[in-house]
Formats: C-alpha cells, sequence, structure tokens
C-alpha cells in the first residue's frame, strides 16, 4: 500500500524497493478502485481464525467453516491479480513479484 510499513522492511534490497513503488503508482492510480485494506482485512482474519482452530486442535468440528473462509481469501486475492498481471507487463521478473 502506498507509503505502507513494507518500505522499511526490505534491507535495501533494489528489486523489493522498485516492485513496491511501481505497486504503490499503480493503486494510487490505474487500480485505485481495489480496497486493498479490505483484502488484506479479511485475510488476516482468516489467518488468526485457522491459527486458533490448529492451536486448539479443532480441525475435524471446523473444517466446512475453514475451508469456506479459506475460498473467500483465494477470491478476494484473485482481485489483486490485474495487478499482478500489470506488473509482468511492465517488465518485472515474475520470480521477483512471488517474493
Amino acid at each position: 500500500m502506498p507509503g505502507g510499513y513494507k518500505r522499511g522492511l526490505d534491507g535495501g534490497d533494489e528489486d523489493a524497493l522498485r516492485v513496491i513503488d511501481a505497486v504503490d503508482r499503480l493503486l494510487a492510480g490505474e487500480f485505485s478502485n481495489i480496497d486493498v485494506v479490505s483484502i488484506m482485512n479479511i485475510t488476516n482474519e482468516v489467518y488468526r481464525l485457522v491459527t486458533r482452530v490448529l492451536a486448539a486442535g479443532d480441525y475435524q468440528n471446523q473444517r466446512q467453516t475453514l475451508e469456506e473462509k479459506i475460498e473467500l481469501v483465494d477470491r478476494e486475492k484473485e482481485k489483486l491479480r490485474p495487478i499482478f498481471n500489470r506488473m509482468l507487463e511492465l517488465g518485472f521478473d515474475p520470480v521477483i513479484l512471488t517474493r
């Protein structure tokens, strides 16, 4: 996200900074309609749920709920695919983008 905390965690990695800068520009312009905060919130909520269920050893009782929530995250993350595809069009290495 533009101005996000990731900038300070890159360890000076030039490739990471280039990706972050490009994503910032795309989110501020061409893809400003994508609600990244909502996608991240849903993803984090489901991650916490999965962690709690696994820690409690309650997977079998919660299996259907977990599978539905994980499918929700997959659908939400799919909303980011156009940004990834645009980054490929801009010449970014797919290996670097998936790090």
